[in-house]
This record gives C-alpha cells, structure tokens and sequence, in this order.
C-alpha cells in the first residue's frame, strides 16, 4: 500500500469474487487483490458489492501485524 495515501479503500465483490485493497496518492495508485480461489482465503462469501474508503492511519495500527506476518 501506499504509505503517503490519506485515505484506503477497501472492496468485496460476489461478481469478481474478490478482496481488494486500494491506495490512491500523488504519486499514482496502488492496489491489491486477493481472488476467492488464493491460498490465502479459508472462506468467501459475499452477496453484494461492499466497498467502504478509510483514513489510512485510522486502520494502519490493524495492520501493522500482518505485515510482520510476512516476514
């Protein structure tokens, strides 16, 4: 994610059958998705489009530990 992002957005879609994670920056755009069929997702489900727009730093200290994870 981009770290200069005041704001992420976060997106679940039963169409594209998908998680998404987005950052939006002077510096240009930044986004991940994660499909339903990763080895990272245990369950999907999703019966509509659901996306939501957060203040990155409202929500950095949640993830903080899954960047560790990744180490």
């Amino acid at each position: 994610l981009d770290t200069l992002s005041e704001m992420v957005e976060l997106r679940v879609s039963p169409t594209e059958k998908s998680f998404r994670v987005a950052t939006q920056s002077p510096a240009g755009e930044c986004e991940a998705t994660v499909p339903d069929s990763s080895d990272m997702v245990e369950h999907f489900t999703s019966n509509a489009t659901s996306q939501a727009r957060y203040k990155l730093g409202m929500i950095r200290p949640g993830l903080q530990p899954r960047a560790v994870s990744r180490v």
